[in-house]
């Protein structure tokens, strides 16, 4: 903490990890500070001035001997930093500032602007009024290889900002991971019978935002309420996982036919999402949705759900008796009914609820209660004992729900614990005593027969203005089949307040559905033991607020609209999990949940219903973010055989140079960093055994050399080819080692210029794998120098002539028949 106001103003405005480089003078020694890139300790070298690295961040080789992640920062140092704006539309302006006082390669993308900064105008910063706040960047990379990543391709008119939110464009530019041999089932409303969503399937297509093969319709729903969301799904789907294939079938024809297509879909599919949720789903015991859900999930099909955007607009209690019944009188018959105390204290009663209902609108809520239901129960004759009723009055005390009300008045024993009730102010009721039409009511519950229920929670379930006035505090709203085992139920956050996108604090959305929800019987009927099952929901967080091409309002632009809620956050968790399986088939929902889990940036639950505001940082699961954000690449470097480079674990690391003519390395997991900067006849860097990383980087200067070889040798490996192809030498690269292939997926990496002749890299694989994705060698920047040249590099297929060949142009997949020997990203026509 600072101590002059001065300094406050300094530390309101700009991260220490700047302020700390303020004062530098221009013929001191400079200041110790983290890197930028934090860097591997290379082959031993004396340090002198001249070895000081000229870039962003670059720090002082340093002998073997000495281990350090801190750099030398001197005044006439540039740094990069990450500068939020005030607002959005302060963000262009800010970069102008930022330019003038010196900021070089300045970009903004939303709220951030990012750049090189000189030294020297630090502490200018606090003064620029569009400056919210400030700090340096830092890029965490491992072995040699800081400088991972293909080029990308975008396609279609609009990408979902997910695809940088949880850095699935990591993944696919450092992996070449796409989804491919995965087929995502996705189930919501409609997918092309909307007759007022513009566009359709066919125009989604010609436009790249949809895959050209199209997707496979199940099922679809033709009616008014279609408004053609599952398509939007399906394009968030495709902006992430590119390669999958994608199915589709409707939830709008009734639980029992959504149950049905969750398992029609879970048969032809790896992957179901949905977005829809009925209120006719128990709150506290498992429905036919939830149990066909959790069915696909253990036979072997991940399944996510959308949480539901219902924030804490429920309330929950026990039925507890205010003492005060309650006399109505329905057909000439008079009934005297035990009413709900809505005040837990034992000083008060309140035998009602204020609820305003502005004119025009509308309050509807769904009622429900800790008994049995008898169309979830497989037992015969089970049901709820109690029978519950919704009540809503004018403030004289006139009964509405026979004259403006709907519903509220079922007859629940021996059925469903379970009422909807709707009621719309049309403005014709004025009894309160002041002038114009009434907006506040009085709600009632009260209990005809049975048990008093030990809980009972009711859901606001309209979008209109209607809301409680008093003894609301809110409660859980999550349930029905997000809420069962072994699905995944996703909350969201807008994609904009993600790290990715400059946030410092990520927050979830305010309206994702918080848990828990305890099921209190289970699918006979019979009561579990006190308490319930807790389940810990919802499971994981992804970005919402994301673009499509036609479905959502425009926030962040004019063009292309925002699509928000949980509904777009479950797509992007389906879609990372076709990344995950693509390296990694055959894993069970049960491992996959547990990687998404574990590789999580932990969230806060800023809604916390033991407090009603924040309080303490929630570590760990929460019941609003439940593990955290999703980050893509954190889980498929999490998985087995993962290049060394790209994982958490320290590896074995040689350097060689051109002299050493055979750079090797040894069984384990080795980082080889060859430097071919003269020399003659032919080097070569082989990884030998492990999950390797070759870097092999050639001079200019490095004419008189003949070949220039990288194997990968045994294991999952990870070969980066940089420089320029020398004028006369060869440059052969392959995975695998010199007995053939390991049926392990190689990553090669192509950065390299062409020679003056055009010539590329000559890359060999094998065709004795199992012909699958995560058997079959990855070529990323084939044919695609540094600056997006050509280059004219050669893909060889063991054994196997170029008539024997083809090649998907879509996939960038060569196969030999039907079988994949090779795959290249990004896809080259």
């Amino acid at each position: 903490r600072s101590a002059s106001a001065e300094d406050e103003a300094i530390d309101a405005k700009i991260s220490w990890t700047l302020s700390s480089l303020i004062g530098i003078q221009p013929e001191g020694e400079g200041v110790r500070a983290p890197a930028t890139v934090q860097r591997p300790r290379r082959q031993r070298q004396q340090p002198t001035a001249r070895s000081r690295r000229d870039e962003v961040g670059g720090e002082q080789q340093a002998p073997l001997e000495a281990v350090s992640s801190f750099t030398t920062i001197r005044a006439t140092d540039l740094v990069t930093v990450d500068v939020a704006a005030t607002s959005l539309d302060d963000a262009p302006r800010l970069l102008e500032e930022l330019q003038q006082v010196g900021m070089e390669d300045g970009e903004a993308f939303h709220k951030v602007v990012s750049g090189r900064l000189p030294v020297s105008a630090i502490d200018k910063l606090p003064s620029l009024p569009r400056l919210h706040y400030a700090s340096r960047s830092f890029i965490v990379h491992r072995g040699a290889f800081d400088l991972l990543g293909s080029h990308d391709v975008a396609t279609g008119q609009t990408t979902s900002q997910a695809d940088a939110a949880h850095h699935v464009d990591v993944v696919r530019t450092t992996l070449g991971v796409t989804g491919r041999r995965q087929r995502i089932g996705i189930i919501s409303d409609s997918f092309d019978t909307s007759r007022s969503a513009p566009g359709s399937a066919a125009s989604d297509i010609s436009t790249g935002d949809l895959p050209r093969d199209g997707v496979h319709i199940l099922d679809d729903f033709n009616g008014q309420e279609s408004i053609d969301e599952g398509r939007a799904m399906a394009q968030l789907v495709y902006d992430l996982a590119p390669g999958a294939d994608l199915s589709f079938a409707t939830a709008f024809k009734g639980a029992a036919s959504f149950a049905n297509n969750i398992l029609r879909l879970a048969k032809e599919c790896d992957i179901v999402v949905d977005d829809i949720g009925y209120g006719s789903e128990p709150f506290f015991q498992d429905g036919i949705v939830g149990r066909a859900a959790q069915k696909a999930a253990e036979e072997g099909t991940p399944y996510i759900s959308a949480a539901g955007n219902d924030g804490i607009n429920a309330y929950q209690a026990p039925f507890r008796d205010s003492g005060k019944p309650t006399v109505v009188d329905f057909g000439g018959r008079t009934n005297s009914l035990v009413t709900h105390d809505f005040d837990p204290s034992d000083e008060r009663v309140a035998d009602y609820q204020l609820i305003s209902v502005p004119v025009g609108n509308d309050f509807q809520i769904i009622l429900q209660w800790s008994e049995p239901w008898a169309s979830a129960s497989d037992a015969p004759g089970v049901g709820s004992r109690s029978d519950l009723d919704i009540l809503m009055y004018d403030m004289a005390d006139n009964l509405l729900n026979t004259k403006m009300a709907t519903g509220g008045l079922d007859q629940n024993v021996g059925k469903d614990a379970y009422e909807m009730f709707a009621f719309e102010n049309r403005g014709g009721i004025d009894v309160d005593g002041v002038p114009g039409a009434d907006t506040v009511f009085k709600l009632k519950i009260v209990k005809w027969e049975g048990p008093d229920p030990e809980m009972m929670r009711y859901l606001i379930w309209s979008n209109s203005w209607g809301f409680p006035l008093t003894h609301f505090t809110g409660a859980p709203t999550l349930w029905g089949h997000p809420n069962m085992k072994d699905t995944l139920a996703a909350a969201a956050i807008y994609y904009a307040d993600t790290p990715r996108y400059g946030s410092q604090y990520p927050t979830a959305e305010p309206t994702t559905s918080h848990g828990p929800t305890p099921i209190f019987y289970d699918t006979q009927g019979n009561k579990k033991p006190a308490g319930g099952d807790i389940r810990a929901k919802p499971d994981i967080t992804a970005a919402d607020g994301t673009h499509t091409t036609f479905f959502g309002t425009p926030v962040d632009n004019k063009v292309a609209p925002n699509f928000f809620g949980t509904s777009a956050a479950a797509p992007h968790v389906a879609a990372v999990i076709a990344l995950l399986n693509e390296w990694k088939p055959g894993m069970t929902p049960k491992e996959i949940r547990d990687i998404l889990f574990e590789t999580a940036l932990d969230l806060d639950d800023y809604i916390d219903l033991s407090q009603q505001g924040p309080g303490d940082f929630d570590e760990g699961h929460d019941y609003q973010t439940g593990h955290g954000l999703m980050d893509a690449y954190a889980a498929v470097t999490s998985l087995d055989n993962m290049p060394t480079c790209l994982t958490k674990a320290p590896a074995a690391e040689v350097a060689c140079s051109a002299t050493d003519g055979h750079c090797k390395g040894t069984s384990a997991d080795n980082a080889l960093v060859l430097s071919v900067e003269d020399g003659k006849g032919s080097l070569t860097a082989d990884g030998e055994d492990g999950n390797d990383c070759i870097s092999v980087t050639i001079s200019e200067d490095a004419d008189d050399l003949d070949l220039v070889k990288a194997v990968g040798g045994r294991g999952s490996d990870y070969l980066v080819i940089d420089g320029k192809v020398p004028s006369k030498a060869k440059v052969e690269v392959t995975g695998a080692s010199s007995d053939g292939d390991d049926g392990s997926r190689d990553t090669i990496l192509l950065r390299i210029d062409a020679g003056s002749d055009g010539r590329g890299v000559e890359v060999t694989v094998t065709s004795s794998g199992e012909g699958t994705p995560s058997t079959t060698d990855m070529i990323l920047n084939f044919g695609v120098t540094k600056d997006e040249k050509c280059r004219a590099d050669v893909i060889k297929v063991g054994g196997l002539g170029s008539s024997q060949l083809s090649y998907d142009d879509s996939r960038g997949e060569v196969r030999a028949g039907d079988k994949l020997v090779g795959m290249i990203y990004p896809p080259l026509p």
